[in-house]
């Protein structure tokens, strides 16, 4: 360093610790980058779905139940109030699914999940099908045959939906957990980098600083010797 200019050997020096804090904010922005589409990943759609699939589970609960309470029923105004919770709840069902649609529609969709969805989508016309045949039973004054219509035709479906859509909850609870994970292993690794970044700058900057004093201090001790042994 003492062949160089003391003004290019200050800039020189400063110049490599504006480098090493550039790459600590590049480093910076890119993790966090990482942990902003780790969470936004989580929020649109792990727990996104999760709602969804939670509805879906709700309405097919609800339609069961207000079917199952038809069935005791013999005030032809109570039963007409219970049809029309059902129709409400058929479209709340349908509506549900259809919103689901778009989170197994993707390139990236999970095959498991896409699976799972099938099997709902597959047998929610089904089992629409089969209330309406159990509340026109009902309707019709034939409690005991839409009570084993409701047993052998529509159970049977249910089991398969409740199946399917406990499993697509669990599975976007599994992914959101995952995105957790790695939402932390970024964090990780980031921390590491910047700390050692942090680091090396004080390094750098403490030997930089030795070497740049050194370089201005030794030539003029050189110089206060020579003039010493001149008087002399």
């Amino acid at each position: 360093m003492r062949n160089l200019k003391v003004s290019l050997r200050a800039a020189l020096s400063f110049v490599f610790i504006a480098l090493l804090l550039v790459a600590l904010g590049g480093i910076s922005v890119w993790k966090m980058g990482e942990i902003r589409e780790t969470s936004r990943d989580l929020e649109d759609d792990a727990l996104a779905s999760v709602v969804v699939a939670d509805r879906i589970n709700a309405a097919m609960l609800r339609l069961r139940l207000e079917v199952r309470r038809m069935l005791s029923q013999t005030d032809p105004q109570d039963i007409a109030t219970t049809t029309s919770t059902i129709a409400t709840l058929r479209e709340e069902f349908k509506k549900q699914i259809k919103l689901y649609g778009p989170f197994v529609s993707g390139e990236n969709a999970n095959p498991k999940e896409l699976q799972l969805f099938t099997v709902i989508s597959d047998n929610a016309d089904k089992v629409l099908v089969a209330f309406d045949e159990v509340t026109s039973l009902i309707r019709r004054n034939m409690p005991s045959e839409a009570l084993a219509y409701l047993s052998s035709n529509v159970t049977p479906v249910t089991r398969l939906l409740d199946d399917a859509v406990n499993g697509l909850v669990q599975l976007n609870i599994d992914e959101a957990a995952n995105s957790g994970k790695e939402s932390e292993d970024s964090y990780q690794s980031g921390l590491k980098f910047v700390i050692f970044i942090i680091a090396a700058a004080v390094l750098a900057t403490i030997v930089l600083a030795v070497l740049f004093t050194n370089s201005i201090v030794t030539p003029l001790r050189a110089m206060l010797r020579v003039n010493d042994t001149i008087a002399n």
